[in-house]
């Protein structure tokens, strides 16, 4: 109704729109069957709620940030050898 309602959102609408719209169910199916089939636990689905981009933004944020943290990142460990390399380095640099 907004895209008819709202002149804004004119362009957005199409009558092919109401016919489709009485396949809704049987989309939704398809969808939910797909999102299903093909996720795993390597390579979820998320979904997202496509009419607030605030807060879909901020739940993939969010998704992102608790995927990094199980990653369990740390910074790569240093060698005595490179050890000794920057400290000559930082001997050398200092005034």
């Amino acid at each position: 109704m907004s895209r008819i309602e709202d002149k804004e959102k004119h362009w957005k609408f199409s009558a092919s729109d109401i016919e489709e719209r009485e396949f809704w169910n049987d989309y939704m199916k398809a969808y939910e069957k797909c999102i299903q089939s093909t996720t795993s636990k390597s390579a979820p689905w998320h979904v997202l709620p496509a009419d607030d981009k605030k807060t879909s933004r901020l739940l993939a944020l969010r998704i992102i940030v608790d995927e990094l943290r199980k990653m369990n990142l740390q910074y790569p460990k240093v060698s005595a050898e490179q050890e000794k390399l920057l400290k000559l380095a930082a001997k050398k640099l200092k005034p």
